[in-house]
């Protein structure tokens, strides 16, 4: 199978988030993604993968911290849709997102890959997490959203480096959940237009 990366612009923001939706139907990435698009940060990008015509999954890159204090760049809006999955489609959309991870790296002072998932509700990708990344951790801050105390993080060092631990730093997750609740709804009005 043969994928095609089209980058996240203005023009494809609703088919983007379409796509999102339907990977994760109770989160809305509408807010991140018009983001991602106006905020002239090129660490802030995403891709909707196509095999042909047909959207076989979504992938992203973005850090919400200064990268610098963090030498982190995160794993954002990853998933494959349901009827592609068990492919080995994910494998390669997450190596190339890692690839890519690597390019920021000549610019970034960037040492490590991560993500944030649920050990329960994402647990089919745990596999492929532990193929590909290096160390997991429990995120369990007492202030934030952590998906009834079964989030991760997942670390990749890009260097060799020895994986300096997330160590429960906050993540926010707690606002972004506020943000996809409203955006949700902007979405909704605005994709009866689209």
């Amino acid at each position: 199978m043969e994928l095609k990366y089209v980058p996240l612009t203005k023009d494809n923001v609703f088919e983007m988030t379409r796509a999102q939706m339907k990977i994760f139907p109770t989160e809305c990435g509408f807010f991140q993604y018009n983001y991602a698009v106006t905020c002239n940060k090129d660490y802030w990008k995403y891709w909707i993968v196509y095999n042909e015509e047909n959207i076989v999954a979504i992938t992203g890159l973005y850090s919400d911290f200064d990268i610098s204090d963090t030498n982190s760049i995160w794993l954002g809006w990853f998933g494959v849709s349901p009827e592609y999955r068990k492919q080995g489609i994910g494998k390669k959309v997450l190596e190339f997102t890692i690839n890519e991870a690597y390019k920021l790296a000549e610019k970034y002072p960037i040492k490590f890959f991560r993500l944030y998932t649920s050990d329960t509700e994402n647990k089919e990708a745990q596999f492929l997490y532990s193929k590909l990344m290096d160390k997991k951790e429990i995120y369990n801050h007492p202030d934030d959203y952590n998906y009834d105390n079964t989030c991760l993080i997942w670390t990749k060092s890009l260097f060799k480096d020895s994986i300096k631990d997330w160590n429960n730093k906050y993540l926010g997750l707690k606002e972004i959940v506020k943000q996809e609740e409203i955006y949700r709804k902007i979405f909704f009005e605005k994709n009866k237009s689209n």
